[in-house]
């Protein structure tokens, strides 16, 4: 399926905006359309979180054996985030929110990966190691932005609400 992006756009309307309009025809097509620049990055991330997404809540209500890697995902995050606040002295909203992110996605890849063993479906390997190289990146990035975080409260000494009177 082509979408033409000259039929679906308006004048007001950015290619960010024709990006996000665009995604689920896409998504339903199986790939992203042919966009341009940041609108490109844009669906290209999207489409990842979507299928993350979808694997998550399709195995979750679908497929019983799911259960494992949700509880895997808990085992994995719980420590990780006890990890890097041990590291950092704390872990911001942000860095939660990245490493729960990672966590999903961790758990969606091991899951396509069984399940494209079980079927012998290649293009599910190719989603496995999709969602698992995005884990890769949240954890990675997760622990940067801790450490830059870290760094920044030992410059800027502590928090307002942290000062004892």
């Amino acid at each position: 399926m082509h979408v033409n992006l000259e039929q679906e756009s308006t004048p007001a309307m950015t290619d960010f905006d024709r990006a996000r309009r665009l995604m689920s025809d896409a998504i339903l097509a199986g790939r992203v359309a042919a966009l341009s620049g940041d609108a490109a990055e844009l669906a290209s991330c999207e489409l990842i979180i979507r299928r993350a997404q979808w694997f998550a809540l399709h195995a979750w209500h679908d497929v019983p054996l799911f259960a494992v890697h949700n509880r895997r995902r808990g085992e994995w995050l719980r420590p990780r985030r006890t990890e890097l606040a041990q590291v950092t002295g704390r872990v911001s909203h942000g860095v939660g929110a990245m490493l729960s992110a990672a966590s999903w996605l961790y758990a969606g890849g091991e899951f396509a990966c069984e399940r494209a063993a079980a079927t012998g479906d290649v293009e599910l390997f190719k989603v496995a190691a999709t969602l698992t190289a995005t884990a890769r990146t949240h954890d990675f990035g997760a622990y940067e932005l801790a450490v830059r975080e870290a760094k920044v409260r030992e410059d800027d000494g502590p928090d307002p609400w942290e000062v004892k009177p």
